[in-house]
């Protein structure tokens, strides 16, 4: 079920790139195994969760061993429920349905943006730009690659 919805997601995009996607995790503890995993990686510790709500998934990037980007999508395990019984909520609560769908396409479009600014964007490139380019450049990519995943998801399943 899982794999086909990435199938058809890759399938019906143009120049739609997962290839470092290497793991989609189901962890007993979210939280904990999120923040153990970032830990591990060297990557900076938290996750979406405030007042109105709490993040359901979440894509970290990073580099593996041989120095590759690589990517893993954390999930809870009433999310991934959710998408196994696609069909009978769909029936039964269509709007929470297509909050699922809306979410899931929203990491793999992070996947597929991650992948295209490191081919475009090349860190010793940056590093040569003036203090006020090479400092405002981490901020600029982080609000457009939040646009891009919500504005590419709610293109393909609108939740408003």
């Amino acid at each position: 079920m899982v794999n086909d919805l990435i199938e058809n997601f890759v399938a019906s995009e143009k120049n739609f790139v997962l290839d470092q996607l290497k793991h989609i995790y189901v962890p007993n503890d979210y939280v904990e195994e999120l923040y153990d995993f970032q830990k591990a990686k060297g990557l900076k510790e938290g996750h979406t969760k405030n007042e109105l709500s709490e993040g359901q998934a979440m894509v970290l990037s990073y580099e593996n061993d041989l120095g590759q980007y690589e990517a893993a999508i954390f999930v809870k395990a009433e999310f991934i429920l959710g998408l196994y019984n696609y069909e009978a909520l769909q029936k039964e609560h269509p709007k929470e349905a297509m909050m699922l769908l809306n979410t899931f396409f929203h990491e793999l479009c992070h996947i597929n943006d991650d992948y295209h600014t490191q081919e475009l964007f090349r860190e010793d490139e940056i590093n040569k730009l003036s203090i006020l380019p090479r400092n405002l450049f981490p901020i600029s990519i982080s609000i457009w690659k939040e646009y891009y995943a919500y504005r590419k998801a709610a293109e393909r399943f609108p939740i408003w």
